[in-house]
């Protein structure tokens, strides 16, 4: 161990003389320590809303889709399906039809999406299958309907209820709605509120004869995520009608506004950090005027100003990566008890879901901790400029 660590090291702390000082340092390591763990902690926060929501959206709907006109014939967008399909990175394409309807059971209503899907291609490109919680998948076969949690709650439907669709089709002047018996062959949950209380999912075949429709448009799951917009403008040159969207264009709202949210988040709790990188300073300048006799002592037996200088920056960074380390512990901490226990609870009708979900990542770890050692050093500098440029004289004139 060098001696200017090893001083450094012994006055990250100082005597027991002199307590103010001491608890400065002890409140400067302290308020570092926090403000890295409230920031990856926030940051882990916000990464999990975002791959829970991608996954959970996802998993409802596909990672593109091609919207079509509304009279495109079967035979046209039967062949746009197989052009699809052999695109390069396509894993799947499906049709669909979206159309908005009254769902009624006895004295209860609620307007929803209902979805009509073929469900062996859709299989292929949603996480359908993995939703259902109740009744079975293949109802939609026997041309039976499934609808949302939240949705059967509201309507006070369970397995094999009768419901009632009405919809008006394309005729917006008709007086009497067109009504639809289906009995309810199952119950999904996508884990997304704003999903599971206003979509509901029945067979294509039976939804084109009840709506007069052919398909609103073609779900495609691509292999790569990160390659939509390439294979999106593959797409739209294969197929000669039509728009396509990606899986990022069809919720960007949301996105938008949690990338805001984590943008403004880090901004305010760095602040944290920034308050206790100043307490280093302000710590090492009452350091400077503590130990001035320690100083004139080092420069009178030979001390150059170069090691006086690299003491101080030492133990500002000692400070800074002690907080830092207390950080980290901290955050990793709080962030498994987070994912284990769920202990934190969430309104899911605010905020989709109804639990904070953490991503730890690496990258956000190092970031943080790289920046807030980099302020400590920056910290450092003029306080140790100070007391290396102290005239020995002057610091044991009065001792």
């Amino acid at each position: 161990m060098s001696f200017s660590f090893f001083l450094a090291w012994r006055y990250v702390f100082t005597s027991r003389r002199h307590v103010f000082t001491t608890l400065i340092s002890f409140l400067s390591i302290l308020g570092i320590g926090i403000g890295v763990a409230a920031l990856l902690i926030t940051l882990s926060v916000m990464n999990g809303f975002h791959t829970d929501l991608r996954e959970k959206i996802l998993s409802t709907y596909s990672d593109l889709v091609l919207l079509l006109p509304q009279k495109t014939a079967r035979s046209e967008w039967e062949e746009y399906k197989k052009k699809i399909e052999r695109i390069d990175g396509v894993v799947g394409a499906a049709p669909y039809l979206a159309q908005e309807v009254l769902l009624k059971k006895d004295s209860f209503s609620q307007g929803c999406m209902v979805k009509g899907i073929r469900l062996e291609e859709s299989l292929k490109t949603s996480g359908i299958q993995k939703q259902v919680r109740k009744g079975d998948l293949h109802s939609l076969e026997r041309g039976e309907i499934i609808i949302g949690e939240y949705l059967a709650r509201q309507l006070g439907a369970y397995l094999d209820d009768e419901v009632y669709l009405l919809s008006i089709g394309e005729n917006l002047m008709a007086l009497v709605p067109q009504v639809y018996k289906l009995k309810l062959g199952g119950i999904f949950s996508s884990g997304m509120y704003d999903y599971d209380k206003s979509l509901a999912y029945m067979d294509l075949e039976k939804a084109q004869v009840f709506f007069e429709k052919e398909v609103t448009g073609i779900e495609i799951k691509i292999r790569d995520l990160d390659s939509a917009d390439r294979i999106a403008e593959q797409i739209s040159s294969a197929v000669p009608v039509g728009w396509v969207r990606t899986w990022k264009e069809t919720n960007y709202n949301l996105y938008a506004a949690l990338k805001l949210e984590k943008t403004v988040m880090f901004i305010i709790l760095s602040l944290i950090v920034l308050v206790a990188i100043f307490n280093i300073a302000s710590s090492l300048i009452m350091l400077t005027l503590e130990k001035t006799r320690d100083i004139g002592l080092l420069k009178a037996i030979g001390a150059p100003d170069g090691q006086v200088y690299g003491i101080f920056v030492l133990q500002g960074l000692m400070k800074g990566l002690i907080g830092v380390a207390l950080g980290n512990f901290l955050a990793v901490t709080v962030n498994l008890l987070l994912k284990k226990y769920q202990f934190v609870q969430l309104p899911p009708s605010v905020y989709y879901l109804n639990y904070l979900p953490v991503r730890m990542e690496i990258f956000d770890f190092l970031s943080v901790s790289g920046g807030a050692v980099f302020l400590s050093f920056l910290a450092t500098l003029f306080p140790a400029k100070k007391a290396a440029g102290l005239p020995a004289a002057s610091a044991l004139r009065y001792e």
